[in-house]
């Protein structure tokens, strides 16, 4: 079964990954590969990683650790550090490949304000190298928040609404290569972009319920969208492609691999994730 076309061809790669019969994932929140290859599925259940190999789809690896709450997001960076947004105990994990946490951003387990002070039930964090990061705190304060590289508040913007410059859920955030911040603003359906300052800049409509970011090179960014749709958008808003993903229910995280296939896990009861090879 192939989707897209041209250059952004996928083909489901059927029977990955191989799940052992008694590995019970719970929901699935967030999705990552690193350069050795191995897939990092972060879900609700009793262990909230999960690891495959990127090509076979064999079992790797667990972990249990008990820190871990409500999975979110997933980032890797350039280390192959996992940065891990853990929605209800407020804070975003760092981790390396074998679950050692490193360090941690937040207060763990202490919710933050509904109005502004982060952290709140936050969505997702961007990594924006000198400038320092970017979290997009969702479910309980609607607010974008700037941290330096040393994770202190610089700024904090937003609040609820559906204007310019305010959120309905800021699900995923993402910075991009020329100095500009993402909001994927899900459920206005939309994506709005600011520069550091917080500035509104524009919005991008036409989305299903935006809910992950993931880049390809400097100047594409896919989107993964909780409607049951993926866009793969330039940097000024055009749609490069756009398709159905195969199980169309609620597609919540997506990865891309340094060989450009894609993978994508489901926010639902029967906690789907697939992988779709380059064609």
């Amino acid at each position: 079964m192939k989707f897209g076309s041209g250059d952004h061809c996928f083909e489901l790669v059927e029977g990955w990954p191989q799940r052992p019969d008694d590995l019970q994932l719970g929901w699935i929140g967030g999705i990552g590969v690193t350069s050795s290859g191995r897939v990092y599925v972060y879900n609700r259940g009793d262990f909230p990683m999960a690891v495959f190999d990127a090509e076979s789809g064999a079992f790797i690896e667990t972990w249990d650790e008990p820190r871990m709450v409500h999975a979110h997001a997933v980032w890797v960076d350039d280390d192959d550090r996992l940065w891990l947004t853990d929605q209800k105990a407020h804070v975003i994990w760092i981790c390396d490949e074998k679950g050692n946490i490193l360090d941690h951003i937040g207060n763990e387990g202490q919710k933050g304000s509904v109005d502004g002070a982060p952290f709140n039930e936050p969505t997702d964090i961007a990594l924006a190298g000198d400038v320092g990061f970017f979290v997009s705190d969702g479910y309980g304060n609607s607010h974008i928040h700037h941290l330096a590289p040393d994770y202190s508040l610089v700024k904090t913007w937003g609040g609820r609404g559906d204007g310019p410059g305010v959120f309905n859920l800021p699900h995923c955030v993402h910075y991009d290569t020329r100095g500009r911040v993402w909001v994927a603003d899900r459920e206005n359906n939309r994506v709005q972009l600011f520069d550091t300052e917080g500035n509104f800049l524009e919005s991008w409509t036409d989305l299903l319920r935006p809910a992950d970011f993931v880049t390809e090179g400097d100047d594409l960014v896919y989107v993964c969208e909780l409607g049951g749709r993926l866009s793969v958008m330039d940097l000024d808003g055009g749609i490069v492609e756009r398709f159905n993903l195969p199980d169309p229910r609620a597609p919540h995280g997506i990865w891309l691999d340094a060989g450009g296939n894609l993978y994508v896990c489901e926010v639902q009861a029967d906690n789907k994730l697939y992988k779709l090879a380059r064609c």
